[in-house]
């Protein structure tokens, strides 16, 4: 429910689902490295509530990160008006 959420939050604020969806996956590809080194290389097989608060509080992270990412984008614009998109990455 939180994630859908999230990613309609994310669509309507960027204007592009685009960029909502890979901001999303960037989210959900940094979980699959977390849980390996948990399980696998710690070998701690409790995965408790608060383990689970993790999942949210990485969401979090990750959203407000993408929000960051293109203020700083978008301000470009403000400081180099009609450059192209090659000057401005």
């Amino acid at each position: 429910g939180s994630f859908l959420f999230v990613l309609f939050y994310l669509t309507a604020q960027t204007q592009s689902a685009f960029l909502a969806i890979s901001g999303m996956v960037m989210i959900l590809l940094n979980f699959i490295p977390a849980i390996l080194l948990y399980r696998f290389l710690f070998q701690i097989e409790y995965f408790g509530v608060l383990n689970m608060l993790g999942v949210f509080i990485i969401l979090g992270i990750g959203v407000d990160d993408i929000f960051v990412f293109l203020d700083t984008f978008n301000a470009t614009e403000w400081q180099f008006p009609g450059a192209p998109f090659r000057v401005r990455i």
